[in-house]
């Protein structure tokens, strides 16, 4: 949206959304590389973000800008099928640090020296990730004579 507030005064504001849905299956990095079908991962994946853009022009030779915006994505990865990886189908096995394990999901399991060995790892599930980022600049320009100044912030 743009707007005229004075005929030295302008200010626009704009935004964005996104949303995208996507399913793994085995053998990505979503699924921590298992490589077989334990289990499908949905990963929504989400971003939001807005700008606000003011300028004032102070006479024919001085310009002041300010923009300020705010942008965020985010990720979430969950089992499709949660009921596919529950502990409880391993009889409960034991486990070190069980309020780790959010999702009640077996544990992650990996061998060493054994070539291509089934990897049942699903790596740290429910993961969620926001990546808030705010962004402030504030810049003065200024014609004298024949050089154009430039500050800003």
């Amino acid at each position: 949206m743009d707007y005229v507030i004075t005929p030295t005064l302008t200010m626009y504001v704009r935004g964005i959304t996104d949303h995208d849905h996507e399913y793994w299956p085995y053998g990505s990095w979503v699924t921590d590389n298992v490589n077989y079908d334990l289990v499908e991962i949905f990963r929504p994946q989400r971003g939001r973000g807005g700008v606000l853009n003011l300028t004032k022009i102070f006479g024919p030779s001085t310009v002041n800008e300010f923009t300020m915006g705010a942008t965020t994505r985010g990720q979430t990865f969950n089992p499709v099928d949660k009921s596919k990886v529950a502990r409880s189908r391993m009889g409960n096995i034991p486990q070190w640090f069980p309020a780790s394990n959010e999702s009640g999901a077996i544990p992650n399991v990996t061998f060493g020296g054994v070539p291509n060995y089934i990897n049942c790892s699903l790596g740290n599930i429910p993961y969620t990730n926001e990546n808030p980022v705010f962004t402030f600049a504030d810049n003065f320009s200024k014609v004298v004579g024949r050089h154009n100044l430039k500050f800003g912030v």
